[in-house]
């Protein structure tokens, strides 16, 4: 990961046992954050448990260090040790996967972004969260979509609002 190409007041550095990630929903302008207090659990949108307290350096992606470029983004990353996770975030509680399919292309057009910028490291594992606290409901799997996606980009997709850093 060439973290000097990315401008420091969008990354935060931390090895919390515990913290969330959140859209800041109050002003959609502003960057997605993390929040290391463990009484906020209710308004994470994504809960991240770093259990081996690794140095994780949390990207804000959208409004931060994409916001001039003219392309679809997801939210923020994560990059530790040799893996480096994108993380798309909704709010909705619509059914059918709609949803879905267009995080999908946010995580895509991001990775394209920083594979041919030269930006993301060939050697790192590669992973991608689509994470919605609303829950919605959804009417089939959606491994097919997960299988793909590893298959076509290499990175292994997930669609939960829980992220385990092993």
């Amino acid at each position: 990961m060439q973290l000097a190409l990315i401008p420091q007041n969008c990354i935060t550095i931390t090895n919390q046992t515990f913290f969330g990630i959140c859209d800041n929903i109050n002003d959609p302008q502003k960057p997605t954050f993390i929040d290391t207090n463990i009484s906020n659990i209710n308004a994470w949108d994504v809960l991240v448990e770093n259990n081996n307290k690794k140095i994780i350096n949390f990207i804000a992606i959208d409004n931060c260090f994409l916001a001039n470029e003219n392309i679809r983004r997801c939210d923020c990353a994560l990059d530790y040790d040799d893996k480096f996770v994108l993380i798309e975030i909704k709010k909705t509680k619509r059914k059918g996967s709609k949803w879905i399919t267009d995080a999908e292309s946010q995580i895509i057009s991001t990775l394209e972004y920083f594979k041919k910028n030269k930006i993301l490291s060939e050697s790192k594992i590669l992973k991608a969260y689509i994470s919605n606290k609303q829950k919605p409901y959804f009417r089939f799997s959606q491994m097919n979509r997960m299988d793909n996606f590893i298959k076509q980009y290499n990175c292994l997709l997930r669609i939960e609002n829980k992220i385990v850093i092993q």
